[in-house]
């Protein structure tokens, strides 16, 4: 895209491109952190405010519903019915508690006196001027013993605030009654009253709201309206489910519904009203009354402030950005030429001269950056040297590996091969010590089945094992199934402390795996630290599987051997002619694979092939058929031969290459006899 255009201009592109990204990212995240600093610091101030209010009418409310319990008790105290003392009583409760409209204690039928039924004396705010009146009441038309402030803490058996109610015909004002059982001797006798204005409450609703845009809905605990303010068309006493399906909210549905159940807290929603877009609930509960509030607050008029802040931000930088705009298209100029310079040289040593060094004639950044391209051109020579020392080191391991793999198909002896097993991996490898531990018939622990050294053999002397599953690498090896690897033992927590390999700096653990199961494990050390890397699991893996396939064959043969003795004795002799007569049984025996697809092989065997077969080794044709074929032998007997070919003619194998294709010819042996068998 930029490629043909000059580099002063990529340079103020690529420059103000990233400059407009950080700000952009640093925008959002400033922006984003502010919000939600605001916010929280928003809801927990409307929290604080909602519970500080409510807390100021819970305490009213719990400081007034005192006053009928301390008048219940007194009347539960009385040893007889006195009707001046209690009337004395309540006018007493009226006079000193300007925040009550009246007072009552009604009995049950025929309990004050034997020959009344009705005795429900009550005095309140009624009289000329604000003067106490004194009215008794209770009638066959007005049953008070029916009543929700009479049944309440009659079946409660404890202080109960009634519903909000309009006192009609008395007060016309809205009340609620506090009301508390009196029980003497264990009966219940009377129920004593307070009647509660609420005209306060309902008009100091306004202090809960928050912001312009604020709400603020107060109902009771059945969900009956009490108050509300910024909300219209609200009616004292109705439903609040009538207004949630009027204004179909599901937000606010579910809100009603949680308040109703007892829950507080806070949740955010659209607009009931949908004039204030999203919009915080915080709602509480009244703990004395079981009254719910709940108060609205407009998200975006509490966020305003963050928006106002972001806009300046954003004409600031850019602002800024246009300024170093400027400074930019200046500076490229005098970057430019050093630059071109500069690429030069790099894409020389690109193209592969790396006797090429990027002349340093300052010592600003230009400088330090051509000196740096100096050093990694050096850095590069000593690498691609470095890599050829390891691609010899990897070659020589796999060629130990194969050497080591093909010792241990011609041995089948189970103790011989693992004693030869050990001597080959460590003088192939040049290893500290060499350990291989066979898994105990029980399954319990792995033991010591040949070690190299004084070390193996003293540990052999008394038997050494370690428990499968424990805390030896040995142990965790075989209960795992895969290879385990400590690059400094003094460091490893997992590892069994041998104080007869006390020069091990490093540690590698194989398991040794055939037919899907776990056989055992071999214990690779060495004096260097880090001596392993994931090259060496790799190899050394791929060694132990054949080991462990070679071991587990010998210990099937061995024990072939033991149950059929007549036929182990002729299993050497039967062997070949079982192959001979498997190969005479069937003509055509072949397969090949090309572009994979794998078809039967037909035609004559190529001459490689056939020299292949007459050597007993591998072979290779002609440079310009570039064929490789290598013989498939099992127990020296060559019983077929793979034949290779590359799609690019004339290119030779290499030895590396020889090395695997015949590691996997043994492996096919190996599989070949053992499918036989």
């Amino acid at each position: 895209m930029f490629r043909n255009v000059s580099l002063r201009i990529r340079l103020l592109a690529r420059v103000l491109g990233s400059l407009i990204l950080v700000l952009v990212i640093t925008e959002w995240l400033s922006s984003s952190i502010v919000r939600s600093v605001l916010m929280s610091s928003v809801q927990q101030e409307a929290r604080n405010l909602v519970g500080e209010r409510v807390s100021q009418i819970d305490g009213f409310f719990a400081g007034v519903g005192r006053i009928p319990v301390v008048l219940g008790n007194a009347s539960a105290m009385d040893r007889e019915n006195n009707e001046a003392l209690l009337r004395a009583r309540m006018r007493e409760v009226v006079e000193k508690n300007p925040d009550i409209y009246g007072s009552t204690i009604s009995f049950e039928p025929y309990t004050f006196y034997e020959d009344q039924k009705y005795f429900a004396p009550y005095y309140y705010r009624g009289g000329a001027g604000g003067t106490i009146a004194y009215v008794q009441f209770g009638s066959d038309d007005y049953v008070y013993w029916e009543w929700e402030w009479y049944t309440g803490p009659r079946d409660t058996g404890g202080l109960y605030w009634t519903l909000p109610f309009f006192d009609e015909g008395a007060g016309n004002i809205w009340m609620v009654t506090a009301a508390y059982p009196v029980i003497r001797n264990g009966e219940f006798i009377a129920v004593a009253t307070v009647d509660v204005p609420i005209e306060d409450v309902k008009q100091n609703l306004d202090t809960l709201q928050v912001g312009t845009q604020g709400r603020v809905l107060m109902f009771d605990r059945t969900g009956g309206i009490i108050a509300a303010s910024g909300i219209e068309g609200l009616t004292e006493g109705d439903p609040v489910t009538d207004w949630v399906a009027k204004v179909n909210s599901p937000g606010l549905a579910g809100l009603v519904e949680r308040m109703l159940a007892g829950d507080t807290g806070i949740m955010e929603l659209p607009d009931p009203l949908g004039q204030a877009g999203q919009m915080w609930a915080i709602y509480t509960t009244v703990p004395s009354t079981k009254w719910h509030v709940v108060t609205f607050v407009s998200v975006e008029e509490m966020l305003a402030p963050v928006t106002r802040v972001t806009l300046i931000s954003v004409g600031i930088s850019v602002l800024g950005l246009a300024i170093l705009a400027a400074l930019v298209w200046a500076i490229s100029g005098a970057i430019a030429k050093p630059i071109g310079v500069l690429r030069d040289e790099s894409l020389a040593i690109a193209g592969g001269d790396l006797t090429r060094r990027v002349p340093v004639k300052s010592q600003d950044e230009i400088g330090a950056l051509g000196h740096a391209f100096n050093q990694m051109a050096d850095k590069l020579q000593e690498s691609l040297s470095g890599l050829e020392q390891r691609v010899a080191e990897r070659t020589a391991k796999l060629a130990a590996a194969a050497e080591v793999s093909r010792a241990t198909t011609s041995v089948l002896d189970p103790d011989k091969l693992q004693r030869e097993v050990v001597e080959l991996v460590q003088e192939r490898f040049g290893l500290y010590y060499v350990g291989l531990f066979l898994v105990d018939e029980g399954e319990e622990y792995a033991v010591l089945r040949a070690g190299t050294g004084d070390a193996g053999r003293e540990m052999l002397g008394r038997r050494h094992r370690l428990a499968i599953g424990g805390s030896s690498m040995i142990g965790q090896c075989v209960a795992r199934g895969e290879a385990r690897i400590a690059l400094d033992v003094g460091e490893e927590a997992v590892r069994f402390d041998n104080p007869v390999l006390p020069e091990t700096r490093s540690e590698m653990a194989l398991p040794l795996r055939s037919r899907g199961k776990v056989i055992g494990a071999m214990s690779v050390q060495s004096t260097e630290e880090a001596a392993f890397d994931e090259t060496d699991i790799s190899v050394m893996q791929t060694m132990a599987d054949q080991m462990a396939t070679a071991i587990d064959n010998a210990r099937l043969f061995t024990e072939s051997q033991q149950a059929l003795e007549s036929t182990r004795r002729a299993y050497g002799q039967l062997s070949q002619q079982a192959w001979m007569d498997l190969l005479m049984g069937r003509t055509g025996w072949g397969y090949r694979y090309v572009k994979g697809i794998v078809l039967p092989a037909v035609g004559a065997w190529q001459p490689e092939m056939i020299a292949a077969v007459k050597a007993g080794q591998t072979v290779e044709g002609s440079e310009e058929d570039a064929t490789l074929a290598v013989p498939i032998k099992v127990r020296e007997q060559v019983v077929g031969v793979l034949n290779f070919r590359k799609d690019r003619k004339g290119k030779g194998w290499t030895r590396q290459e020889r090395i695997v294709l015949e590691s996997l010819a043994d492996q096919l042996a190996l599989s070949l006899e053992s499918a036989r068998l």
